[in-house]
């Protein structure tokens, strides 16, 4: 073995010395020439008497491109003594038309050494047109195989990926094969693949085919593919042309390589649905289908269930499909049918038929009148294969629906209790809750919510603990002051008023007319810049001042008007100060109104039956952050009026987080779960019905009261307290440790915002949980508008969720579409009751 190593490294250092003195050269070639269209062939570049360092670029012709990464072999050989390096790069290319190409002659710059490559022509021509002698006997290959290549948007068809392995080479490993696709849905291939022979060119080869299913998003003229997979394979060394002018002891071993295989693009043309025909119950099922219905009962009371199971079988898009309805409905109370998949037995993706399958639906119905059939369903759907709309129609379900027991008709002389006989009467069964509708009664003003901040640093809690003697004693301060500055401001108002009065009594003497004038230029404070003001001043102090003669003299009724004029002009020029100083207010009032105001507009609206702009109303209110429990249910009342029961229990359920839920609130949500089976998450409804009593905060500070009672009555008992002191602390413990296990109890009932960040709503009607993230993937289970489902992980358009809901058993997870989920609280976390 020493030996052997020796050897190796004495060859290769002779090696490099006798490198360096032969002259480098270049030789090209190609795997395959002609080769088809769109298959990737080999560009073998071979570079002798020279030690490549790094790869150079290589300038392809327009038309060609590379279809891989580029490998490189460094290669030895003694011949007739003489030693020769050769470095091998193999540049896998593929031609997107037919035609020649020709690479041209390139010079490379390796080591200081200017190395010529020569040009090459090359031939690329139809698959169908490959001579078979051209065939490469090692390239591997895949295709994509369509059933067709025109259909319509939902249509939903086979397609095939086949690798083709030449018979010499032995396939190690399969990646995942991806498939390049825009508005297309297809379904993962699996990991598995049907294998087989066939003879292509006239060369053998082992096939792997891998099936799935494609069907369209939107129409126009889409390409499916390119495909690749990447491909571990060996080929055995002693057949192959460089290794035979190696060692012997190399020969019939085989290398293990690693490429990536690519296919050609398919084109297809996608047909719109048509509109000429359309059926008013159409909801985007497209295939070939039949149905089939049948009833679990025979004989049964007016009243009594019905189990209904529906099949519909056939080929097509079974995912779009909803459950057929009632023809003749009158008489029958019907609730929503569960979607079921018939199970086959067969579990393998590739020998199970992917394009006919088995969907059910089962329902209950109740009789409300006698009957002898159960109606005939129907559902619709296009048939691509007819190019038009089918609608089919189940046969009656025979029945036999007796009326049930009735109540006996009251004798006028029996008295409440007994029948006309004095015999006991027939009790009258107690009455049952049927909510057939919500009610709409909300109050005229919302409790609009407060931002909540956390409990160690919430104000309110901190005054409680803290501060609130000093508040007490600010408070009463501030109303104190705040009480005399308006007995002030009155008082004086009240005086100029009172002046006023007086200034305009009649049969006033001149001097007590002037008196009073001058009083009320004085309350007013209009100042003695104007000269009539001035005048007035004057008159007063001459007359008053100047002796009782002239105190005693008539006021003229000319003079007197004058000066009643100049009053009333001060008296508008006061009242026009007044409204200047507050219209600034009225007009910020009257351009954006108050959240109360937009309530009342939304909730007239909704007593409109605008039900949409009342929707709308509520929505912006909460937007703005003015969030209380009103306003959801609000929002909730007109999305149910507008015929969305599932976006109505959205709000609903944000509403019931507030303290003290209404019984409207209650009662609408009861009916909106029993019409619409909603996915909700498992809980106490006692200790959720207790913590609803209260916020989170309210039943912090119950906690921290408790606590604190708690405290003293223990600190009071250690002390040493005696006699009524005694029985007061014991109370007073009792009652603070009440105080604190029912605040404990309620701040563990209500949900925090890290426990609903991840949870969020289904909005979207007919959405369905899927095993993969893939529209045409199986489903997991549906989930109606309004349940309630946990984030898990978020890939941008599809959400993986976690259903963990009464109904079901255990938890369940699967793929759902982004835009058919809104989150459970989308505002400020701090609003969170």
């Amino acid at each position: 073995m020493i030996r052997h190593t020796l050897f190796t490294l004495m060859t290769f250092a002779l090696l490099a010395v006798t490198a360096a003195a032969q002259a480098p050269r270049i030789t090209l070639s190609v795997s395959q020439n002609p080769f088809p269209v769109g298959q990737p062939v080999t560009l073998q570049i071979s570079m002798e008497n020279v030690q490549v360092a790094q790869i150079p670029p290589i300038q392809l012709p327009p038309g060609i491109t590379q279809a891989g990464e580029i490998s490189r072999e460094n290669q030895f050989s003694i011949t007739n003594g003489q030693q020769s390096l050769r470095t091998e790069l193999f540049v896998p290319i593929t031609a997107a038309q037919a035609g020649e190409f020709t690479v041209q002659s390139q010079t490379f710059d390796i080591n200081g050494q200017q190395v010529v490559m020569p040009e090459l022509k090359l031939q690329a021509v139809d698959p169908g047109n490959m001579p078979a002698e051209t065939q490469d006997q090692n390239a591997l290959l895949l295709q994509l195989h369509l059933a067709k290549t025109e259909i319509y948007v939902g249509e939903v068809i086979p397609i095939r990926a086949t690798v083709y392995v030449p018979g010499r080479a032995q396939l190690q490993r399969i990646g995942l094969i991806e498939v390049e696709k825009s508005s297309l849905a297809i379904q993962r291939f699996p990991q598995g693949g049907e294998q087989s022979s066939e003879i292509v060119g006239g060369i053998r080869y082992n096939t792997i085919t891998f099936r799935s299913s494609l069907s369209a998003l939107k129409p126009g003229q889409l390409n499916v593919g390119p495909a690749k997979v990447e491909l571990i394979y060996l080929v055995p060394l002693g057949g192959s042309r460089r290794s035979a002018a190696g060692f012997g002891f190399f020969n019939n071993q085989a290398e293990q390589k690693q490429t990536t295989v690519h296919s050609p693009a398919v084109a297809i043309n996608i047909l719109p649905l048509p509109t000429e025909g359309k059926p008013a119950q159409f909801s985007g099922a497209v295939g070939s289908f039949s149905i089939s219905a049948s009833a679990s009962a025979a004989d049964v009371t007016v009243g009594d269930p019905v189990p209904v199971d529906l099949r519909i079988t056939g080929e097509g898009n079974f995912d779009l499909l909803q459950s057929p309805h009632l023809t003749a409905p009158k008489g029958w109370k019907s609730f929503p049918a569960k979607k079921y998949t018939v199970d086959t037995g067969n579990t393998d993706p590739n020998t199970s038929d992917l394009m006919n399958r088995q969907i059910g639906f089962s329902m209950v119905l109740v009789p409300e009148t006698v009957s002898t059939e159960v109606p005939s369903f129907e559902f619709s759907f296009f048939d691509p294969n007819k190019k038009q709309y089918q609608t089919l129609r189940t046969s009656p379900i025979p029945i036999a629906i007796k009326p049930g027991a009735g109540v006996p008709a009251p004798v006028a002389a029996a008295t409440v209790g007994e029948s006309s006989a004095g015999a006991p009467a027939i009790k009258p069964p107690a009455p049952t809750a049927i909510i057939g509708d919500i009610v709409t009664v909300l109050p005229a003003t919302p409790r609009w919510a407060m931002l909540q901040s956390p409990l160690m640093r919430d104000p309110r809690f901190l005054t409680v603990n803290g501060i609130l003697a000093s508040g007490f004693v600010f408070l009463l301060l501030w109303s104190a002051r705040q009480k005399l500055r308006d007995q002030s401001f009155s008082a004086a108002e009240a005086e100029w008023r009172q002046a006023l009065a007086q200034a305009n009594a009649s049969g006033l003497g001149r001097a007590e007319f002037y008196r009073r004038a001058a009083r009320l230029l004085q309350l007013s404070d209009s100042g003695s810049a104007e000269q009539a003001v001035q005048k007035i001043i004057e008159r007063y102090e001459s007359l008053n001042f100047a002796g009782p003669t002239s105190a005693d003299e008539t006021l003229p009724p000319q003079e007197r008007q004058e000066v009643l004029g100049l009053l009333k002009k001060l008296t508008r020029r006061v009242l026009l100060f007044a409204f200047l100083c507050l219209m600034p207010a009225a007009a910020m009032a009257q351009a954006e109104l108050s959240p109360d105001e937009r309530y009342s507009s939304a909730v007239e609206a909704l007593e409109k039956k605008n039900f949409a702009g009342a929707r709308q109303a509520a929505e912006a209110l909460a937007k703005d952050q003015h969030i209380s429990a009103e306003v959801f249910q609000l929002a909730g009342n007109a999305a149910y009026r507008e015929g969305n029961p599932g976006l109505a229990a959205v709000w609903y359920q944000r509403a019931m987080l507030f303290p003290t839920p209404s019984v409207e609130l209650r009662q609408n949500l009861r009916h909106i779960h029993e019409k619409t089976d909603l996915l909700l998450p498992p809980r106490n409804e006692t200790l959720s019905a207790f913590a609803l009593t209260f916020s989170r905060t309210h039943w912090g500070m119950i906690t921290s009261i408790g606590g604190w009672l708690a405290v003293f009555s223990i600190a009071f008992m250690i002390i040493g307290a005696r006699g009524y002191l005694t029985v007061a602390s014991i109370l007073t413990l009792i009652l603070g440790v009440t105080a604190l296990t029912a605040g404990i109890l309620g701040m563990n009932g209500r949900p925090t915002y890290p426990q609903v960040k991840d949870l969020v709503f289904v909005i979207a009607n007919n959405a369905r949980v899927h095993t993969s993230a893939s529209v045409t993937s199986r489903d997991v289970i549906n989930a109606p508008t309004g349940s309630v489902l946990r984030r898990v992980l978020d890939r941008g358009t599809w959400t993986y969720v976690e259903v963990d809901a009464e109904e079901e058993e255990e938890k369940l997870r699967g793929w759902i579409p982004s835009d058919q989920l809104a989150p459970f609280w989308p505002y400020d976390p701090k609003t969170l009751p």
